[in-house]
């Protein structure tokens, strides 16, 4: 009966740990692991985490990745690692050792506007301004009139989650 409990208490610890765990945590301790795992390439060998971006995947306001940027040693942009939250999927979405993150891009091209970024596919991410408004992009892709439209129908959604 003891041991029981035991399992018991340690189970339900177990979850209720799980279940505290941020999601911005999570993606950080995923990119840990994945930065280390790289650090046998030589292009990530003197690499770290450095601040964290959310990106979504449509307009709702959930979270569905976070762009990690990578820095050197002295603290130049290294690129980035896209760390995906849904569990059922590829940890990592994209990756390189190379210039800016995904999100510092678009700022680049923004400005001071506040956006929302929106990655599309690997080869596609998007800037949303608070209308709903694609106001610059990563990338090339041809979006259908199915996918434009909700978008128009659901931008209002994302007002309060912009950059």
């Amino acid at each position: 009966m003891v041991v029981f409990l035991i399992i018991i208490i340690i189970l339900y610890w177990f979850f209720a740990i799980k279940e505290r765990v941020s999601p911005f945590i999570f993606a950080r301790a995923i990119a840990t692991y994945y930065l280390n795992q790289f650090k046998s390439l030589p292009q990530f060998a003197n690499l770290k985490i450095s601040r964290s971006y959310p990106v979504y995947a449509s307009l709702e306001a959930e979270i569905t990745c976070y762009d990690i940027k990578l820095i050197d040693e002295e603290g130049n942009d290294q690129g980035y690692i896209l760390v995906n939250l849904d569990r059922k999927e590829s940890p990592i979405l994209e990756f390189t050792s190379e210039g800016l993150s995904l999100t510092e891009q678009l700022r680049k091209k923004v400005g001071k506007e506040k956006f929302k970024v929106l990655w599309l596919s690997p080869t596609y991410t998007v800037a949303l301004n608070s209308d709903g408004d694609i106001i610059s992009s990563i990338g090339d892709y041809m979006l259908d009139e199915a996918i434009i439209e909700t978008f128009k129908e659901k931008k209002s959604l994302h007002e309060n989650t912009l950059s």
